[in-house]
């Protein structure tokens, strides 16, 4: 199976040089890559990636204009795979991580999509399993889940788990999916800049109607570079208004639902104090991102 690695990356070039480097000694060989960049300094050139990943010519390297999913649009229409993998800038890739992947889409032809498991994630301790008790309580979003949705909109996300398992969600700073998935679907260019929670929007789209696995075998380390996901205010104003997005577009409208979404709102406040991580500023930028979203709404009749 030929492999696309699209890699959309900004202002990032020593991560994205080091992801490259991690790709270069991949077991499995078959594969493109393709980098769509929207620096506006310290820009990578294609020369610079091609001497790091010595054996192949199949290098595509696009400018764009800045925001995730665009460039991830631009990404695909520029992708001749059979299988399209997509990395944030800041991974690196363990050596088999690829050749992982591929035989489960080799030896599983009803999985559409799939990622691979973070190594950077360690087993909970205590205060953080009162912390996951608490987001379970909210159904709010949280790691070491089953993989599934709950009927507020938020992710259970399987980061951490240690077993093969069918998900509903995948994280977007490596997932893949087969091509034929986006001759149906693309990503929802609504979300912009960082596109705070466009893998849960895909995910929840695609996995509707395909399987999704999570591949512990796959492993790569996240680590997170500056930058991309703004200060902490709009991070959290951008992470309110995206959980109402999404809600809205992806989720059935059923009473039962709109009460778990309406507790999960309650419950980001809520571990805001809990978790003693700027409750008065989250409160503020929830208040806006809420608001926001309102006013958007507003608008959106109003035409």
């Amino acid at each position: 199976m030929f492999v696309s690695i699209i890699i959309c990356t900004r202002n990032r070039k020593e991560e994205l040089l080091r992801i490259c480097r991690s790709i270069s000694p991949q077991s499995y060989t078959n594969y493109e890559i393709v980098i769509v960049d929207s620096s506006n300094k310290e820009k990578t050139e294609k020369s610079e990636i091609e001497e790091l990943i010595a054996g192949t010519n199949n290098i595509v390297f696009i400018n764009s204009e800045p925001g995730l999913t665009k460039q991830r649009n631009i990404g695909l229409n520029a992708a001749n795979g059979d299988l399209f993998f997509f990395f944030d800038d800041d991974m690196i890739l363990e050596e088999n991580f690829l050749e992982e992947m591929v035989k489960v889409y080799q030896s599983n032809h009803d999985y559409y999509g799939g990622m691979g498991a973070f190594t950077d994630f360690k087993p909970p301790r205590l205060k953080h399993r009162f912390k996951k008790l608490v987001k379970n309580f909210f159904l709010l979003q949280q790691d070491y889940g089953n993989g599934k949705f709950h009927k507020s909109g938020f992710p259970q996300h399987p980061f951490g788990k240690e077993v093969f398992m069918e998900t509903e969600v995948i994280g977007g700073a490596m997932m893949s999916f087969r091509r034929e998935v986006f001759e149906e679907f693309k990503f929802d260019e609504h979300f912009s800049a960082y596109s705070y929670m466009e893998d849960v929007d895909i995910s929840r789209r695609v996995s509707n109607k395909y399987k999704l696995f999570y591949n512990p075998k796959a492993r790569a380390e996240h680590r997170h570079g500056e930058g991309g996901r703004g200060n902490y205010f709009e991070n959290r104003r951008m992470y309110i208004y995206n959980h109402r997005y999404l809600f809205e577009r992806n989720f059935p409208q059923t009473m039962s639902n709109q009460i778990a979404h309406k507790w999960s709102i309650l419950g980001l406040y809520a571990f805001a104090v809990i978790s003693l991580n700027q409750p008065l500023l989250s409160f503020k930028a929830y208040s806006k991102g809420l608001k926001d979203y309102r006013e958007a709404k507003r608008k959106q009749f109003q035409v």
